[in-house]
């Protein structure tokens, strides 16, 4: 395992590690070891977990889009577990290489996205959802939890929106996210000239 993530240029993170994220080590249950590949430096970072349906809505793209370039400039860098990673990004992998995704991993995978994370937003969730099982993770790790409201006659809205009911932070910008995650957690934004490089 070891040689063969080498190949790939990546290495393995043990828990202990002094670049371990502190939040996913202060999780019950954290991974003891990580594979990644790519700029492990972003694990230093403060992280936003942005999940939602696997078939989003037009508008649902768009705004994560738009969400993400805010908070990327923001300083914040962005879990996700389908994310699309390019050169610029980091690949985290608790299961062995070569295994195939299984719908029975997915709540051990959500549980990674939420612990990395200093919160999470819901884009778009249907009322059962692996969505709603990080946005719940997320909750009970202590994590700030958002959510982006939707028309109610859409089911993909359903689950933000029963979120929200239940006292989620509502987004319509990235501002509604970047400075209240940030200040809850004694940090600033990269916008401002408290926020290390």
């Amino acid at each position: 395992e070891w040689q063969a993530l080498g190949r790939l240029g990546g290495s393995f993170l043990i828990v202990g590690d002094p670049d371990y994220p502190a939040p996913l080590a202060a999780i019950s249950q954290a991974p003891p070891v990580l594979a990644t590949v790519g700029r492990r430096e972003l694990l230093a970072r403060p992280m936003l977990g942005v999940v939602g349906a696997r078939n989003a809505s037009a508008n649902g793209r768009t705004f994560c889009r738009q969400i993400v370039a805010a908070v990327g400039d923001a300083g914040i860098a962005v879990v996700s577990g389908q994310a699309a990673i390019g050169q610029e990004g980091l690949v985290i992998a608790e299961a062995p290489l070569g295994a195939e995704p299984m719908a029975r991993h997915f709540p051990r995978r959500n549980r990674i996205i939420s612990g990395l994370s200093l919160g999470v937003l819901v884009i778009e969730a249907q009322l059962r959802s692996g969505t709603l099982i990080t946005a719940r993770l997320a909750g009970e790790q202590g994590r700030e939890v958002f959510a982006v409201p939707g028309f109610p006659l859409d089911p993909r809205a359903r689950g933000a929106n029963r979120l929200l009911r239940e006292g989620a932070t509502l987004v319509e910008t990235g501002d509604d996210i970047i400075e209240p995650l940030l200040t809850a957690h004694g940090l600033a934004s990269s916008r401002n000239p408290g926020m290390p490089e």
